[in-house]
């Protein structure tokens, strides 16, 4: 065999492709996006859903997977112990029906990320233990604590819809040395809760809308701060926002 038929002949072979899958049969391409539909077979990702329950996707996650969750009702009590990202597809329909009046998201891992649920009618309805998370452009409503944070720093919680809860935001320090501090709060809606915050701690308040600021009734007070209650003097939003986001 010559060298020319040699060389060609390597050629083929190397461009073939050959699929790769993973012990659980899904291709390499495919492993870090999982999609979870309420009816089975009306998704339309590829595949059309892996899951009709977000735990069972949790459950079936790996760390820093992306988990994206179709519009649907959704009864569940979930609890996220390993870093990935949940993503609805629209925050008006993707609803999150918190089962047996319980606590909707209970995240119990580092950098996790929440975006576009309706999260209601629970005791909490998210309660985070962990540290620089995000939760984002969310509808959180009808809980007793919209959300609360028992053990956190470093989190971000930005431009949701905070409203009709009995406590919008708890910040909690149950005891002296405990340090629920340095979270972002900023660019939400805080509407029609009993108590919009309640802060224990030390954390960053920028740019959301309280519905029962007074700058909001009397525009000549707009130069005033809101005073989240907690503690005396360490936290304010300095610039609240005049329109609901």
């Amino acid at each position: 065999m010559n060298k020319i038929s040699i060389i060609i002949i390597l050629i083929i072979l190397t461009s073939v492709v050959i699929p790769v899958s993973g012990e659980d049969g899904k291709d390499e391409m495919d492993q870090n996006k999982i999609y979870v539909d309420d009816i089975e077979g009306e998704g339309l990702g590829n595949p059309a859903e892996d899951f009709t329950s977000i735990q069972e996707a949790i459950n079936f996650a790996e760390e820093e997977d992306m988990i994206y969750v179709y519009n649907g009702l959704y009864s569940e009590n979930i609890k996220i112990n390993k870093t990935i990202s949940l993503y609805g597809e629209n925050k008006s329909s993707t609803i999150l029906i918190i089962k047996d009046n319980k606590t909707g998201f209970d995240i119990n891992a580092d950098s996790i990320i929440i975006k576009n649920f309706t999260i209601k009618n629970g005791e909490i309805g998210l309660l985070i233990n962990s540290t620089n998370c995000k939760i984002e452009e969310n509808n959180i409503t009808e809980n007793i604590y919209g959300l609360k944070i028992i053990n956190g720093k470093d989190n971000l919680i930005a431009n949701n819809k905070i409203q009709r809860n009995k406590y919008g935001l708890y910040i909690s320090k149950d005891y002296p040395l405990q340090q629920n501090n340095n979270n972002i709060i900023k660019n939400n809606s805080f509407v029609n809760n009993f108590v919009n915050a309640f802060d224990k701690c030390n954390n960053n308040y920028e740019d959301n809308y309280w519905y029962n600021w007074i700058g909001n009734k009397y525009p000549i007070f707009r130069f005033f701060p809101y005073w989240i209650p907690g503690t005396i003097i360490k936290n304010f939003d300095w610039k609240p926002a005049s329109e609901e986001k």
